[in-house]
């Protein structure tokens, strides 16, 4: 994707909410977050995305390691999950499935989106 239907696109939308507060984040630190939250997810029964590989590359041999921040995952003490808009009722029962095997029926904290065709029902 060129940088500019980046700024367009996609970080335009990101800023756009209002809602959320962004920092600048040191190439140490995000490769080490985001090694910490693939290993989380795979400790919880769920592998990477396909193309995970490839955009981790982007990292190229950034040592995380050199990143003094310590990162915890989940919402106090336990996994979190939220739907995202565009996963089917099946994704959210086998994730749910997972989580539940994995951790038990009340060892992670949900919270979920309601769909636009629920929007309507419940306003």
């Amino acid at each position: 994707m060129p940088e500019s239907e980046y700024e367009q696109r996609i970080k335009a939308r990101m800023f756009s909410t209002g809602e959320r507060d962004f920092e600048k984040l040191h190439q140490t630190c995000a490769k080490k977050l985001l090694d910490g939250v693939v290993d989380f997810a795979k400790e919880l029964g769920f592998a990477p995305h396909p193309d995970y590989k490839n955009a981790y590359e982007l990292f190229g041999n950034i040592d995380a390691g050199a990143c003094p921040v310590k990162y915890t995952y989940g919402k106090n003490g336990k996994p979190f999950y939220m739907n995202g808009p565009y996963e089917s009722p099946a994704d959210i029962e086998r994730i749910i499935n997972t989580l539940t095997k994995k951790c038990g029926p009340d060892g992670f904290h949900t919270l979920f989106r309601l769909t636009d065709a629920m929007d309507d029902y419940f306003m």
